[in-house]
């Protein structure tokens, strides 16, 4: 084998050692690099480096450099001197082929470069990668330039782009900021070789959600906050397209986006939650058919344990849609039509009847059924999906409905009336079970007011120890507005009370929050002042108690605790 520490310490071109020349430069570690020094050599390359071979200073021009003090080669200097070949003499033993390569593997290298040298004989084994070319090998190798072969290979510098910048023609202050110029960027190839090599433990670092002392933390919470972080973990190292959710976190974040919907949003910011096309698609995955939907009502009977936080009313109310049908390709059918669950019709649908559970002692709500007809629903079918909805939310979701609320429109009113509801009884029997019927209390002040407006209300009120029946009338409201505005006091008492609010139009006419405030406890306190100081006749007193009554009876069914005194 041939001896390449001998062979390291010795120039390969001249065999010139250390102390004879300036400087001798190691071959490129850059195997494009050290093509182009082979080529430029007349060797064969047999795609090796060579990077443990030396090359001497004499073979390099002085633009070579460019630190030429300090012999500091360039990127992209390449040996092209080799006049010096002469000076040196080659001694082989062996046998010599036609085309001119030796034959044997052992050649004698004579150091005759200088007399005051004692001259040494070294017996070195010839490599055959550093054999001379023979003319078949020149031939193989292209023609191109020793411009082009520079550029093969060379690193990617800050300074390439900058012109006429180089070591040997900057100052001292410019050579210096080069130098840290290149120190920065050693550091910074450094540590993208650490981070490429802890590539690896970031990524298993990334999968905790399936470490055992991961899932030990979450024993102490609620089943529902530990898979809402599982499953955050679980997502996080994913992009936002390929995040997979199981059907109880989705529930989950829907529930939450019922709730409240700003801490939805917020929560959608800060960590992996679904996004709106996964919540747009999870019709799809969930099954929300015409009816009773079961899946929900074994989720609530699941989610609510005391039978305390069971209690509830059944709301129930129409709303207006557009007529349109479509096809579902999960179900294989056409929507859009007349659909009550159990029978349907070709009538295309432009109303939604929508049922929600809503709780008493504890604050849920949950829409549970719902159904299409074409135009508004008839009192017999409207009827009949009420005890549906009952009898269902008993026997699957174990819940304790005590009343229902809706709206007073006509088809509400005569339903609640086919089922035996009246004013001295005020509720209607299902499943063994008493459930009273109740008006939506926005409604009601609503209807009382604008039926306040038109009409004249007899009540008893008590005047000076004694019940006396008197009328109340929406003038007074009127002369108490009327009063309050021409007062020259800067604060007036009915600040919230306009001009419209006397005699609205059709647009403002069934509106809360002109109810609520023509119908308030400061309207009727205003009333009595206005009597005290006799600018009201006595007869306003009822128009005052009225009001007063309407106020307490809103804010009683409209509160959700008991006012305590």
């Amino acid at each position: 084998m041939f001896e390449m520490a001998s062979r390291s310490r010795l120039c390969h071109v001249c065999g010139s050692s250390e102390d004879e020349v300036a400087k001798l430069h190691y071959f490129p570690s850059q195997l494009e690099r050290s093509k182009i020094w082979q080529y430029s050599m007349g060797m064969c390359y047999t795609g090796e480096t060579l990077k443990n071979f030396r090359i001497c200073s004499r073979h390099f021009t002085d633009n070579s450099y460019v630190d030429l003090p300090n012999r500091k080669l360039a990127r992209s200097a390449v040996p092209t001197l080799f006049s010096c070949q002469a000076q040196q003499t080659q001694v082989r033993s062996g046998t010599q082929n036609v085309d001119g390569s030796i034959g044997s593997e052992v050649c004698t290298l004579i150091d005759i470069a200088s007399t005051s040298k004692v001259v040494r004989c070294q017996l070195v084994e010839k490599s055959p990668a550093i054999a001379r070319p023979s003319r078949e090998n020149f031939q193989e190798i292209p023609n191109i330039s020793i411009s082009e072969l520079k550029s093969v290979g060379r690193k990617r510098s800050l300074f390439r782009g900058i012109d006429n910048l180089s070591r040997t023609t900057a100052t001292p202050r410019k050579v210096k900021l080069m130098d840290m110029v290149c120190r920065k960027e050693d550091q910074i190839r450094k540590l993208k070789v650490i981070c490429k090599e802890r590539a690896n433990d970031i990524k298993a670092l990334s999968n905790i959600d399936d470490s055992t002392v991961v899932r030990n933390l979450f024993e102490g919470m609620s089943t529902t906050t530990s898979d809402f972080l599982i499953s955050q973990l679980r997502c996080a190292k994913r992009d936002p397209k390929g995040r997979r959710w199981t059907i109880e976190e989705k529930v989950v974040a829907l529930a939450l986006l019922k709730r409240s919907p700003k801490c939805y949003k917020l929560l959608s910011k800060i960590v992996a939650m679904p996004s709106k096309r996964t919540l747009t698609s999870l019709l799809e995955k969930v099954t929300f058919s015409v009816g009773i939907n079961e899946y929900l009502f074994e989720h609530i009977n699941h989610s609510l344990i005391s039978s305390q936080d069971k209690l509830c009313v059944l709301l129930f109310d129409e709303m207006d849609i557009k007529a349109n049908v479509q096809y579902d390709a999960s179900s294989d059918r056409i929507i859009g039509f007349e659909d009550f669950g159990d029978h349907s019709s070709p009538d295309m649908a432009n109303k939604a009847l929508v049922f929600m559970c809503q709780g008493l002692s504890r604050p849920w709500k949950q829409p549970v059924a719902y159904y299409f007809s074409s135009g508004v629903c008839s009192t017999e079918k409207l009827s009949f999906c009420i005890k549906q909805v009952i009898h269902a939310a008993k026997d699957v979701g174990g819940l304790d409905i005590v009343a229902t609320i809706c709206d007073m429109g006509s088809t509400n009113v005569n339903a609640l009336k086919s089922m035996g509801v009246s004013i001295s009884h005020p509720y209607f029997e299902c499943d063994g079970s008493e459930v009273y019927a109740m008006f939506d209390i926005p409604h009601l002040v609503k209807c009382i007011a604008s039926l306040f407006r038109k009409h004249n209300v007899k009540l008893p009120v008590e005047v000076r120890g004694q019940e006396v029946s008197m009328e109340a009338r929406f003038s007074d409201v009127r002369e108490a507005y009327e009063v309050d505005k021409k007062s020259p006091l800067i604060f007036r008492a009915l600040p919230k009370i306009k001009d419209r609010y006397m005699a609205p139009i059709m647009r403002f006419a069934m509106k809360v929050n002109i109810a609520a405030q023509t119908m308030s406890r400061t309207v009727a306190s205003f009333i009595y002042t206005l009597v005290s100081r006799g600018e009201l006749e006595q007869r306003a007193i009822a128009s005052a108690t009225f009001i007063q009554q309407v106020d307490e009876l809103f804010d009683s069914f409209n509160g959700n605790q008991e006012k305590r005194s």
